[in-house]
């Protein structure tokens, strides 16, 4: 159940960047969340699509912090909020992925927003693989620089809070309502019983 709570809330968080960034930069929403051989990227941004000056902002804001930013064909983002280093199907379709934006010549960037979650050792494994790693306050600044939005205080407001409450809640009573859960409880009430 906690898993399924942990994907739903992801899915959400997931698409208020992609939002921001497709209003930011004036791309479709098939444009932001790419898939690149049947994997969903969490945030494409594709230099061909986009204004000079907006080339020129992307640019700048990867060299700023990477010291580095050759970029020849876009921006590919991925981004955890919290990062578990023991998914390893994760861990695998994160190599998998940076070898695809590689091929397509984009500039990988993976974002970790928590800075007490990470783990060294699965990060040097996928910095070994191509990725550039930004972590806590490093990942918000990157991404408040890019999209020039602050998406910390669109994802604690108010507004956001209450809608994910709604979410969280038709969920919990889908459960609940459930026959597999009525059917659970239901045989457990029958053990007790006994």
């Amino acid at each position: 159940m906690s898993i399924s709570f942990g994907r739903r809330l992801g899915e959400i968080y997931d698409k208020i960047p992609r939002f921001v960034a497709a209003a930011r930069f004036a791309l479709s929403p098939e444009d932001i969340a790419s898939l690149i051989d049947g994997l969903e990227l969490d945030i494409s941004i594709p230099l061909s699509k986009l204004t000079e000056q907006d080339r020129g902002h992307c640019e700048h804001i990867v060299r700023s912090h990477f010291k580095t930013g050759n970029l020849e064909t876009g921006i590919g983002v991925e981004m955890r909020y919290n990062f578990n280093p023991n998914d390893s199907a994760r861990l695998r379709k994160d190599v998998r992925m940076v070898q695809l934006l590689r091929r397509e010549k984009y500039f990988p960037v993976y974002l970790i927003f928590s800075s007490i979650s990470p783990r060294q050792e699965a990060i040097s494994r996928l910095k070994r693989a191509g990725w550039f790693f930004l972590v806590g306050k490093d990942a918000d600044r990157f991404m408040r620089e890019l999209l020039e939005v602050d998406i910390a205080s669109i994802l604690d407001s108010p507004r956001l809070k209450r809608e994910i409450k709604v979410e969280m809640d038709a969920m919990m009573k889908s459960i609940f309502t459930s026959p597999a859960f009525r059917s659970a409880i239901q045989h457990e009430t029958f053990r007790a019983s006994k």
